[in-house]
């Protein structure tokens, strides 16, 4: 192999299962190569600074680096496929920074490596989390006082998510009413500030791309709340006189 080029890999892609790219491997001759005849490697958590041409790279065992090897498939396109390419992929499931190498099995170093920083994938509302003290709340809300639930946004691999974005809708049966309006921190953090205008019993359903957060509704009673009652105290003794005053 005289001549091995990564092709597809943009430097930043979200996290997934797979992250495909392309290699194409060219002899002296310029006729393409296999994908037997070539080797692949995948660094995840390097520096960006990687020496290349057979010195020493960063990560390696002994140099105190944190780094983990990652195993790397490759696969030939099929044989009628006029432009030959090997197809390749790894697992980016975790956010960072990965480096990927290509060379000929018989050559000293590696050509050209890629960088690639991987982000966290979009909300999962499966995964996301909303805060259970939220959730108590919830069961039991003033008319007319805001309240809040706060939701943590995780990826599908479990992965907080560091970006918002994400389509997040609020929704509630008919039975209760509620000023809603959905607040995003921009950090992987959403907020619903709800304000309950009519007393009763339902459902709210809050959403995350278009899918129920935790797979199912959330219970709610709105109620209006009792007066509250007070001592007036008068001198060295307490007058027992009720006074009420609506909040």
């Amino acid at each position: 192999v005289a001549r091995c080029v990564i092709h597809g890999l943009p430097a930043q892609i979200r996290a997934c299962s797979a992250a495909y790219f392309q290699l194409t491997a060219q002899d002296r001759y310029g006729y393409p190569c296999a994908a037997a005849s070539i080797a692949a490697r995948v660094w995840y958590g390097l520096s960006r600074e990687l020496a290349r041409e057979g010195e020493s790279r960063p990560g390696i065992a002994g140099s105190g680096c944190e780094c983990e090897l990652l195993e790397c498939h490759l696969m030939d396109s099929p044989p009628e496929d006029p432009e030959p390419k090997i197809t390749a992929w790894f697992d980016a499931s975790r956010p960072g920074l990965y480096i990927i190498e290509a060379w000929g099995r018989n050559a000293p170093a590696a050509m050209d490596p890629a960088h690639v920083q991987v982000v966290p994938a979009g909300a999962d509302a499966s995964r996301s989390e909303i805060l259970t003290e939220d959730l108590n709340a919830l069961l039991n809300a003033p008319l007319h006082q805001e309240q809040y639930l706060r939701i943590r946004a995780y990826d599908q691999f479990g992965t907080p998510c560091e970006c918002g974005g994400d389509k997040v809708t609020v929704s509630h049966t008919s039975d209760v009413c509620a000023e809603i309006l959905v607040q995003d921190g921009e950090d992987g953090w959403y907020q619903v500030k709800y304000v309950p205008t009519l007393t009763g019993e339902g459902q709210m359903f809050v959403r995350i791309n278009e899918e129920l957060v935790g797979g199912e509704p959330l219970d709610c009673k709105f109620f209006e709340p009792d007066s509250v009652i007070t001592l007036e105290k008068t001198g060295s003794r307490t007058d027992m006189t009720f006074i009420t005053t609506d909040l």
